[in-house]
This record gives structure tokens, C-alpha cells and sequence, in this order.
């Protein structure tokens, strides 16, 4: 599972004790926005991207969806924003949480499915070899 870091419930407290201020000084006129930071609260703790071996599952602030393994034709990471799963039929599903900082662990989480760009040949072949022994 691939979600946000939980660093980011941090800015989100910053965020209330800047909101607080105008809150306090006039509860009537300010009080709603004190769902802000409510809100950005439960966007990070849903927010994630799950990799299992039947799909990708894409969990957002309102929707969830599932995608299998046989609709996936690659990975797309835009300049800005999250990963881009591009499906079979010229869709894209966006993959919260995943940047181009966690293609490794996208990978890993894979199973192989989708490469890890990093790995060298020559990674990968100490890497089977050290599987290879293990066995």
C-alpha cells in the first residue's frame, strides 16, 4: 500500500493554528472554516494507491476504483501531480500517492509487472543469482 506521508498531518495542524486566529476573533462569521483543515485531514488518510496481485486499486477522497493487471499498459508520470496508470482502452487512472520518488516500491509491490528503471542489467542479474542461492 502506497499512501501519503503521514508528515502532511503535520502541515495540516499548521494549517488549524493558522485558521484558528480568525476563528477565535469571530467564532460566527469564521467558525466553518475550521472544516478545512477536517477536510485535508481525511483527503490524506484516504488517499493511497493499493498493488496486489489481481490489480491496481486507486483510492480517493471520493472514489475508489480497481484495475486488473491485463488492462494496465504502462505506467505515465506526468512533470506534476501522481503516476498515471494508461489502460488498454487509452484511459488513464491517476494513482494517488504515487511520484516518481516510489517507482521502487511500485515496482517491488508489482511482482515484476511493472519494471523497476533502476535496476541495472547488472543489479539484476545479482539480484536473481542472490534469489537463485537462496532456493
Amino acid at each position: 500500500m502506497i499512501r501519503i506521508s503521514k508528515l502532511a498531518y503535520l502541515g495540516d495542524f499548521l494549517l488549524l493554528l493558522c485558521i484558528a486566529f480568525p476563528v477565535v476573533g469571530s467564532p460566527l462569521a469564521f467558525g466553518w472554516l475550521l472544516l478545512i483543515p477536517v477536510a485535508v485531514a481525511v483527503w490524506v488518510a484516504r488517499s493511497r494507491t493499493v498493488v496486489g496481485d489481481d490489480g491496481l486499486e486507486a483510492h480517493s477522497l471520493f472514489a475508489s476504483r480497481t484495475v486488473a493487471w491485463a488492462d494496465v499498459e504502462g505506467i505515465r508520470f506526468p512533470n506534476r501531480g501522481w503516476a498515471r496508470a494508461c489502460l488498454a482502452d487509452g484511459s488513464e487512472v491517476v494513482l494517488p500517492a504515487v511520484g516518481s520518488d516510489r517507482i521502487r516500491e511500485l515496482a517491488a509491490a508489482s511482482g515484476g509487472r511493472i519494471p523497476d528503471p533502476y535496476l541495472t542489467p547488472t543489479n539484476a542479474a545479482a539480484d536473481s543469482e542472490s534469489a537463485n542461492a537462496a532456493e
